[in-house]
């Protein structure tokens, strides 16, 4: 058990570790001051607030023009856009390659992807790689309901073009992948998607079914809950984008089908694929996808029968419950662990135990405030395996292997031995669920 051995190496090393004596972590490093607005009221924002939020994010053509702002009205992020814009361009004069600068505790950080400058600006302590990952998804955002051809080809032939005439509605997909990125989102962080938990027979059984009712024309399905997967068989890149604009919007929650066009620009940059999207069940979506345009009436039907089988064999009801009850720190017989995060880099897939839901939104943004900064601290040069975090209220630690990284929480009064032996038990835990907590195998035809 590869991962076991490399506890038990850790172990043995004794490594020398260096607490980060940072007791200011939880203040310093808030995700839940940032104001997250409507749309009624995001043309309300006045320049004063535009500059309250402690995370912005700006994306505009080169020439200048502004394509999404997360806060502000048209006006105020016009005269946001031109100062980024001179920047970049006194920059550019110099022959100074601008990737970001620090200053007050502001980062910016600019990324050039082809005809956009796409710019985030944070004050939560986030390193550069870390702003830098979420700018390219917001790029690949707009890739994705535009095709990555199209949006280059727009501004070769018109460089002053008002993109937002394209994006139209689609804005609101920004505004939720916003959202999820502010709010510290862990699939944004680990660059992975979290499965629900199921048994291997339970998994297999949806498998058998999708390949079982398969149309001719299917390029892809996945079943996906509260944005973790269920199953899938020949699974795409990007799927968090997708699952983002699927359950972080009310654009797909009605109880009816859909079928839209999307690019994967990993899997064709020059065109779309197909996407039929419904609810099965509360929240449940079946995706399915085709690289023909035409393909509607017969992912219908694979649906209906999907959905026939699943109510023969009670599938539904064995994935409602299995969403809402997951697993907590108990099932790992470690106490002092208060949460963790595993992501199997092989599977690029990542569990965690459940949020507590009394207290979810809250707990989660704590959590997740400090596991951003393990991340930006361990991804410092010079690079580090092992960092640990110690205040008078939680003892934290980040462990970065060739298999996996993982993330946890304890006790604050814990040794670094009793961590240690805490650490193994979980990897052991996971060792032991990971066909129920991963998907090992996925399901091809």
């Amino acid at each position: 058990m590869h991962n076991l051995n490399e506890a038990s190496k850790c172990q043995k090393e004794k490594i020398n570790v260096n607490p980060t004596k940072d007791k200011s972590c939880l203040e310093n490093y808030d995700f839940s001051d940032l104001k997250v607005y409507n749309e009624d009221s995001k043309n309300k924002i006045s320049n004063m607030e535009v500059q309250k939020p402690k995370k912005h994010f700006f994306i505009l053509s080169r020439a200048g023009k502004p394509i999404y702002a997360k806060y502000g009205d048209e006006i105020i992020i016009s005269e946001y856009m031109g100062i980024i814009q001179t920047i970049i361009n006194l920059f550019h004069k110099k022959e100074d390659n601008l990737k970001s600068f620090t200053s007050n505790n502001l980062t910016v950080v600019v990324l050039l992807e082809g005809p956009l400058y796409l710019v985030g600006i944070s004050k939560l302590q986030e390193s550069e790689i870390q702003i830098k990952a979420q700018l390219n998804i917001l790029y690949t955002q707009i890739a994705t309901v535009l095709t990555l051809n199209k949006l280059l080809n727009i501004f070769i032939h018109k460089e002053n073009f008002d993109l937002r005439r394209l994006l139209g509605n689609t804005e609101i997909f920004l505004d939720a992948l916003s959202d999820m990125i502010v709010e510290g989102e862990p699939s944004v962080l680990l660059n992975g998607l979290q499965c629900l938990r199921l048994k291997k027979t339970v998994r297999e059984k949806i498998d058998s079914i999708l390949i079982k009712t398969r149309a001719k024309k299917l390029l892809c399905g996945i079943i996906a809950s509260n944005l973790c997967i269920v199953s899938m068989i020949k699974p795409q890149n990007q799927l968090f984008l997708l699952f983002s604009m699927i359950f972080n919007t009310t654009s797909f929650k009605d109880e009816t089908e859909h079928w839209i066009p999307l690019c994967f620009p990993k899997f064709d940059p020059k065109g779309f694929t197909y996407c039929y999207i419904t609810f099965i069940c509360d929240s449940t979506a079946l995706i399915l996808i085709s690289t023909d345009k035409d393909a509607f009436f017969e992912m219908r039907e694979m649906k209906q029968n999907i959905i026939n089988d699943f109510r023969i064999h009670g599938i539904l009801d064995i994935i409602k419950i299995a969403a809402e009850t997951s697993y907590t720190t108990l099932d790992t017989n470690t106490p002092c662990i208060y949460h963790f995060i595993y992501k199997s880099k092989v599977d690029t897939q990542f569990t965690m135990p459940q949020w507590k839901t009394s207290e979810k939104n809250l707990q989660k943004k704590k959590i997740m405030k400090i596991y951003y900064k393990l991340h930006s601290l361990i991804h410092k040069k010079p690079f580090t395996k092992f960092q640990l975090i110690s205040t008078q209220n939680y003892t934290a630690v980040a462990w970065i292997t060739p298999s996996f990284d993982f993330f946890a929480i304890a006790n604050p009064e814990i040794t670094k031995q009793y961590l240690i032996k805490n650490i193994n038990l979980v990897l052991e835990w996971i060792k032991k669920e990971e066909h129920r907590l991963f998907i090992k195998s996925r399901a091809t035809f």
